[in-house]
């Protein structure tokens, strides 16, 4: 009789090494004006670092090793939709822990980004010129005196840098 109940312990201990409490939540993400699916999609469990995103279609299979939680809160944040929350019962009705769960489709409502106000502003570039003058041809011609640096430096508001000699 206690070698029965040596068998029946080890093979009740073996059980829960063997059968891994796995559980697959499942669904998929739409769109709830077009009903078309929503990809790249964040869905991840809160305060938790389990999580994927949603493909072309929309759908995601979200595995949780080792689940040891009754329930979970599963979060859906994509841009542009306002974020959701799902409460998932991870125990199905005889009380038993149910290892896939099927969310089915799964709607989302859009909601604007909205971003502060962004101005723009054009200057022209002005230079900072000081003064005009207007030398004329002839005007040059009658005041020429030696070189035409010397012969700038008489006007009023010109003043000429030598470098060299």
């Amino acid at each position: 009789m206690s070698f029965n109940f040596s068998k029946t312990f080890a093979i009740i201990i073996l059980q829960n090494f063997l059968w891994s409490l796995t559980v697959n939540i499942s669904g998929i993400i739409s769109d709830f004006e077009t009903q078309g699916p929503i990809d790249n999609a964040n869905v991840f469990i809160k305060n938790q670092d389990i999580g994927t995103i949603t493909n072309q279609d929309g759908y995601f299979l979200l595995p949780i090793e080792k689940a040891n939680q009754t329930e979970i809160i599963l979060n859906i944040s994509v841009i542009g939709y306002k974020e959701k929350e799902i409460l998932v019962d991870l125990i199905d009705e005889l009380g038993g822990l149910d290892r896939e769960i099927d969310l089915g489709i799964v709607f989302m409502n859009k909601k604007p980004i909205e971003l502060d106000a962004l101005e723009i502003h054009s200057h022209k570039n002005e230079s900072a010129q000081i003064s005009d003058i207007l030398i004329t041809g002839s005007d040059l011609n009658q005041n020429l005196k030696g070189n035409i640096a010397t012969t700038l430096s008489n006007y009023p508001n010109i003043g000429m840098n030598s470098f060299g000699s």
